[in-house]
C-alpha cells in the first residue's frame, strides 16, 4: 500500500489549502500509475500544517500485510 500525502498551505487559505492538498495528492497518484504503471492500493491523505509553506508531497510504503488480512480486533 502506498500512502501519499499532498501539503499545500498558503497564509489566510486553510479552506481551499485542505483541497489543494488532496488535488496534490491526486495528482502525483496519477503521475506514479500512469508514468510508472504502479498497480498498487493507494490511500490519499491531505495535510494541513501552517507552519509550512508552499507544496510538499510525502510517498509513505507499508507492507502487503496492512492491506491483505482484515483487522480483527483481540480482546
Amino acid at each position: 500500500m502506498v500512502r501519499i500525502e499532498g501539503q499545500v498551505s498558503a497564509p489566510s487559505r486553510a479552506g481551499v489549502n485542505v483541497a489543494d492538498s488532496l488535488m496534490l495528492a491526486m495528482e502525483v497518484e496519477k503521475y506514479l500509475r500512469k508514468q510508472h504503471q504502479l498497480q498498487l492500493d493507494f490511500y490519499l491523505a491531505a495535510g494541513n500544517d501552517p507552519r509550512n509553506t508552499g507544496r510538499t508531497v510525502k510517498i509513505m510504503l507499508y507492507p502487503n500485510r496492512f492491506t491483505e488480512q482484515p483487522y480483527q480486533h483481540q480482546q
